[in-house]
């Protein structure tokens, strides 16, 4: 009897801590494979946000060199435009004076509208032919990311704007190079910047951004943190002049001004 009851307790027992330790260690290897798998789809998404700013920039420059006219700047778009007889493309920019140089309003941080400059300027550079994610044929009144402005790989829209050099609604830096910028907003692409139009990232993928494109500081350069004058101070810190991204944090804190002109 004794024998029997030894052996069903053996029979019970649990796993022995070197099983645990093996079961312990192939959960660790998964847990490790899933986040470096995610590290890798976030640095790739980086990476491809970076090319889509540099794409942009050569789109623009071809588009100059052709038609001697910014994208929504250019007159008669109907007219020398390929591709370009209808919807926002058609639209001549009225956003402020025609063929002045200048995409307007003078703001990337600006209301995006189908009838200004800023709002077919991404069409019209489809049209010709310069960048891909925009629909030409775009009807009228629609400023849609994915239709008339492309998306960003880390899910957010671009818009393209002039800036004259002076403070801009998204950025409180008052040295902000003057020239054309693309910025990364939100969902309400259309809507006058508010905080949370311009936060559409996390501080470590803006600061990775900038370092490929720029210096990697969030307030100098011709890539910058956008938003800091209308609260997205999580986003950076530092004494003026010197701050740094805050690449700790989590959360769609920061957005991306880039100079592409």
């Amino acid at each position: 009897m004794t024998q029997s009851k030894q052996q069903i307790r053996s029979n019970e027992s649990g796993f022995t801590l070197v099983e645990l330790a093996i079961v312990m260690i192939i959960i660790g290897l998964l847990i490790g494979g899933i986040l470096k798998g995610q590290e890798l789809i976030t640095n790739a998404r980086v990476s491809s946000t970076v090319a889509q700013v540099k794409a942009v920039e050569s789109g623009i420059s071809g588009f100059r060199d052709k038609y001697a006219a910014l994208p929504g700047d250019i007159a008669t778009p109907t007219t020398r435009l390929p591709n370009c007889a209808v919807g926002q493309c058609a639209v001549q920019g009225t956003g402020g004076t025609i063929a002045n140089g200048l995409i307007e309003p003078v703001d990337p941080g600006l209301a995006v509208t189908a009838a200004n400059e800023v709002g077919v300027s991404f069409i019209q550079l489809g049209a010709a032919g310069f960048v891909g994610g925009v629909q030409p044929s775009s009807a009228l009144g629609a400023t849609v990311i994915g239709q008339s402005h492309p998306s960003t790989p880390l899910g957010s829209g671009w818009t393209i704007a002039t800036a004259n050099g002076a403070a801009t609604s998204v950025n409180d830096v008052t040295g902000l190079p003057a020239g054309v910028y693309m910025l990364a907003k939100g969902a309400a692409i259309a809507a006058i910047a508010v905080a949370d139009n311009v936060q559409v990232m996390n501080p470590s993928n803006a600061a990775n951004i900038d370092r490929k494109l720029d210096d990697g500081r969030p307030t100098t350069g011709t890539v910058r943190s956008a938003g800091l004058a209308l609260g997205a101070t999580a986003c950076a810190s530092g004494a003026a002049g010197a701050e740094v991204y805050n690449e700790a944090l989590g959360g769609a804190v920061c957005g991306i001004l880039a100079r592409v002109q």
